[in-house]
């Protein structure tokens, strides 16, 4: 087989990163877990639903899946590297949870300025 794709590379240095499982992934993108590692391996495709779950799940911008730059961590890869494996799925699902809110309410804030 050829090169693994940059998008299933990233998804896994992403998952890597975080301190995630396979196994944890797969429970929260709703799938069986030879299906990451499939996506990892670059023999199954990811859908772009299933890569916007996992940016949001991640903790990172969707642009990082998609170009060869490197973007800064997000606040999920910075506090799993500062508490490590002591942070449940749960844990990092909310945390995914609440920098989107936290994102989209920049996001209007921003176009409220602009619209005044």
């Amino acid at each position: 087989m050829g090169e693994i794709p940059l998008v299933n590379r990233k998804v896994k240095e992403a998952r890597i990163s975080t301190g995630m499982t396979q196994k944890e992934v797969a429970e929260a993108l709703g799938v069986r877990r030879p299906a990451i590692a499939e996506i990892e391996a670059g023999k199954r495709k990811i859908s772009s639903e299933e890569l916007v779950t996992l940016a949001d799940l991640f903790g990172y911008d969707i642009s990082y899946f998609v170009t060869s730059q490197r973007t800064g961590e997000s606040e999920q890869v910075i506090l799993t590297r500062r508490y490590g494996e002591s942070l449940h799925l749960s844990d990092k699902v909310a945390i995914s949870k609440f920098r989107r809110i936290h994102r989209n309410y920049r996001r209007l804030r921003d176009l409220e300025r602009q619209s005044k």
